[in-house]
């Protein structure tokens, strides 16, 4: 892998498609930054509810930058774009409906700088509703590389607007994908990034305000229940490099269909632990291999124990293991 040029300046991303009301709170976030050697870039997909006009109201009279109004494309098309024009080696990302803290882009432009070998960080984040209130935080993102890879076998552990980027890297693996409607273009990237040997990383703090209501494209994927095929499907495709793991057999892993499920577990940790680690003692990765074991598979769930060593769920979770196990001789014998 080349060595990353050390970045002196940063690129908002921002792609939107009718971003009104949420947009002037997003684009105020960005201006009370307290890091302030930034341009910002606002791909617009067709909007019609004002939102060039509110973002002209804006850029560059008082954020440096530009719209790009000409050019509507599905999303994950718009991002690639954004990330092919960007003129700077560092690019943090945000969506038109979300809150940024003001020193976060200062704390992560100062991460990036200290660890070159990172290409991509996030942060943790709180969760907003349509009216800006505090929902409180969504569950904790791991924050180093191996528990990032070890959480991407049940879930997408960066949150992407709350992303800085090595821009040389996201080219190097091929730059964003469109996956409309479902919109999982994110965790696609991070999937190549890490199959490619790039490191990933999180902030332990909160530096984004993550809004959730009805109209934004994650709710609507969801609603459209086609995210977690979608999901399933990128995770298999690199899963052999990543994981050591066949995608039919990564399937039924994720669908808690896989009959003794501890067989590719194993396989799976032991290309994870390569580097000389040991991916059982890791609560992110036990927690991982547990929610793909279905709770019928008492032998694979009693040997998952027993790797971990108790450390993750103990007495607790045999005890458990235990009543599940006479539930189930129970049902067989008709009791």
């Amino acid at each position: 892998m080349s060595s990353i040029a050390k970045a002196k300046s940063v690129t908002w991303m921002i792609p939107v498609l009718n971003g009104m009301p949420y947009l002037p709170v997003t684009l105020a976030s960005i201006e009370s930054q307290t890091f302030h050697d930034f341009d910002v870039t606002v791909w617009d997909n067709g909007s019609t509810d004002g939102t060039v006009e509110e973002l002209r109201r804006w850029i560059p009279d008082r954020l440096p930058g530009k719209i790009v109004t000409d050019r509507p494309v599905p999303l994950g098309l718009s991002r690639a774009a954004m990330v092919a024009e960007c003129e700077t080696e560092l690019c943090a990302l945000v969506d038109a409906d979300d809150v940024n803290h003001p020193e976060r882009l200062e704390k992560q432009v100062g991460f990036m700088e200290a660890h070159p070998e990172v290409a991509v960080l996030g942060t943790q984040i709180n969760r907003l509703n349509s009216a800006g209130e505090n929902l409180g935080p969504f569950s904790a993102y791991p924050l180093v590389h191996e528990e990032i890879v070890e959480e991407m076998l049940v879930s997408n552990p960066i949150a992407q607007p709350s992303v800085l980027f090595r821009k040389s890297a996201v080219l190097a693996v091929g730059n964003y994908h469109d996956f409309s409607p479902t919109h999982v273009e994110d965790y696609d990237l991070w999937l190549r990034l890490a199959a490619k040997g790039y490191r990933l990383a999180n902030l332990p703090e909160s530096l984004l305000g993550y809004r959730v209501h009805e109209k934004s494209t994650t709710q609507k994927s969801l609603a459209a229940q086609r995210l977690e095929d979608e999901v399933i499907r990128r995770l298999g495709e690199w899963s052999p490099e990543l994981f050591g793991c066949d995608a039919a057999t990564t399937t039924l892993l994720r669908h808690r269909a896989c009959k003794r499920a501890i067989i590719p577990l194993r396989e799976i940790a032991a290309k994870l632990g390569a580097s000389g680690s040991d991916p059982w003692k890791s609560p992110v990765f036990y927690k991982a291999a547990r929610r793909m074991i279905a709770d019928r598979d008492i032998r694979s769930r009693l040997h998952a124990a027993m790797e971990n060593g108790g450390l993750t769920g103990g007495v607790s979770e045999l005890s458990r293991i235990a009543t599940s196990a006479v539930r189930l001789i129970r049902r067989r014998l008709g009791v």
